[in-house]
């Protein structure tokens, strides 16, 4: 159940709170930008640093750059599931306060290992001993101490990127040009993407959807 807050956020996020949501996104000018200096110092350091791995258990990272639910559940377990398929062992690594998608992860696909630990380097431990030979992050876009083989960021067709506002005036954990780390965007919650938003997409990513 969402909390009266949250509800308030969204509705400021989206435009709907009216003259409070203006006056309260006016006040919170200088939060969001903190927020925006630290996450541009914090992307730039990992920037220079190679994430760490284990050998022999690539990474694919499942992530966003918004808050709220975008389809990464049900895509990571997608990529496991046809992972799978093709003779790998997968195994879900999720934050520690991931305990409601682990569940559904563990109901989907029922013989997969789901670890749930905070600390992503101790996952991939977890990980290679239950046996698994591919790690994939649930929510992974800004955990960047690890190194990720494939890095997919999923936008919601029913949230346009039409606001440029980070947490928390907006919904944007990062900027828009972060898409650019990422190995491929995937559209979700629409059977076809718009031309408009796979054109800003591909201006911001540099290749298509």
């Amino acid at each position: 159940m969402k909390s009266k807050s949250h509800l308030i956020a969204r509705k400021m996020w989206g435009g709907r709170a009216g003259l409070f949501g203006t006056i309260l996104s006016f006040l919170l000018l200088p939060v969001e930008g903190l927020w925006r200096l630290i996450t541009g110092i914090r992307n730039r350091y990992a920037d220079l640093r190679t994430g760490e791995r284990i050998e022999g258990l690539p990474i694919v990272s499942v992530g966003n750059l918004a808050v709220g639910g975008t389809g990464k559940t049900p895509i990571a377990s997608w990529v496991a599931r046809e992972l799978t398929e093709l003779g790998a062992r997968p195994a879900i690594l999720q934050g520690r306060y991931g305990a409601d998608e682990a569940l559904l992860h563990a109901h989907w696909i029922p013989q997969m290992p789901v670890i749930v630990e905070g600390d992503r380097s101790k996952a991939l431990t977890r990980a290679l001993a239950a046996g698994a030979d591919v790690g994939i992050l649930d929510d992974g876009f800004q955990h960047r101490r690890l190194h990720r083989d494939l890095d997919l960021v999923l936008i919601d067709a029913t949230r346009p990127l039409d606001s440029l506002r980070l947490l928390p005036a907006g919904h944007l954990r990062e900027p828009l040009e972060s898409l650019r780390r990422a190995h491929a965007v995937v559209v979700t919650r629409s059977k076809s993407v718009d031309p408009e938003l796979a054109a800003r997409i591909e201006s911001l990513h540099g290749r298509p959807p």
